[in-house]
């Protein structure tokens, strides 16, 4: 059975829905650069899981960890859950970072994850902030189209 062009799109479309597609983040700053202010976005499946965020701990060359950042829901979804695990997670350093080596050894880090109310189809929106170690803030605003 030959399968057309246009099915083949749609098949790798819903593939993609469910899986769950992450938009690049925007990125600004407020306070003097004290604090940063990302958006990003993410389409997925009603009652599908998308993962926002992975954050890895602070890790030293060695790959040991520095210290945990806190990671807090700022705004609750009006349409789901948003939900912090903290778990082992892997770092993504790239080739170039003295720490890539560290990308095959888990550390505790944690991963924010959301999930729409089953049925729900729509925008939901979603904040949450990490607190680092030395006292910055990153504040995320997510915009979750729900298919």
């Amino acid at each position: 059975m030959k399968i057309s062009r246009r099915w083949r799109c749609v098949a790798i479309l819903f593939a993609l829905a469910l899986a769950g597609c992450n938009v690049g983040p925007q990125v600004s700053f407020a306070n003097g650069g004290s604090e940063v202010l990302i958006r990003r976005e993410a389409t997925v499946a009603s009652g599908a899981l998308v993962r926002l965020h992975t954050l890895t701990n602070n890790i030293d060359p060695d790959c040991s960890s520095i210290r945990r950042a806190d990671v807090r829901v700022a705004r609750e979804p009006q349409h789901g859950r948003l939900t912090i695990v903290r778990s082992v997670v892997y770092p993504g350093f790239s080739p170039g970072n003295p720490r890539a080596h560290c990308n095959g050894k888990g550390t505790q880090g944690a991963k924010v994850e959301y999930r729409s109310t089953p049925g729900f189809q729509g925008d939901d929106l979603v904040e949450y902030e990490i607190w680092t170690f030395n006292g910055g803030r990153l504040r995320y605003t997510a915009v979750i189209h729900v298919l």
